[in-house]
């Protein structure tokens, strides 16, 4: 099983096939650093990266954080490169580490998730939502990442 470092500070995914959700959002109820404890593995190539996962959710440990929803993210487009999975509080803004900030240029919602990403701080600037599985981020976005946040669908 690999587990991140300091270093490694982001969860990557997203599928091509994905579309964009067009939707408005309120914004997340506080915002918090990305934290190391949220990152649960990577960096991993994305199809490596889903076996390891996949194997945490069978774990009861990693059930138990039900409160909790994961979300993949990738450095390159179509879900390729180095990509990371975490588990984040609900409808709290993450902030990405400055590093992984210019890097992320695809996402992926777990089932019955949906998240929102923001190129200016937690509630402005381009803003684009996916569902499951997830896709690219568009332009302004792309590379761009500030903030994100998660709720259950």
């Amino acid at each position: 099983m690999y587990f991140t470092t300091p270093l490694a500070i982001f969860s990557l995914l997203a599928l091509t096939s994905a579309t964009p959700i067009t939707t408005t959002a309120t914004g997340p109820t506080s915002s918090v650093p990305l934290d190391d404890s949220m990152i649960i593995a990577g960096p991993l190539p994305f199809a490596n990266l889903t076996t390891v996962v996949n194997n945490l959710h069978s774990n009861t440990t990693v059930d138990k954080r039900a409160i909790n929803v994961g979300l993949y993210m990738c450095a390159n487009a179509n879900f390729k490169g180095q990509c990371y999975y975490g588990m984040y509080p609900i409808s709290v803004g993450i902030k990405p580490d400055p590093y992984w900030q210019a890097r992320i240029s695809s996402v992926g919602p777990d089932k019955d998730v949906q998240c929102f990403f923001y190129s200016k701080g937690c509630i402005s600037g381009v803003i684009q939502a996916f569902s499951y599985p997830g896709g690219n981020l568009r332009a302004g976005l792309n590379n761009h990442l500030k903030c994100f946040y998660c709720n259950p669908e």
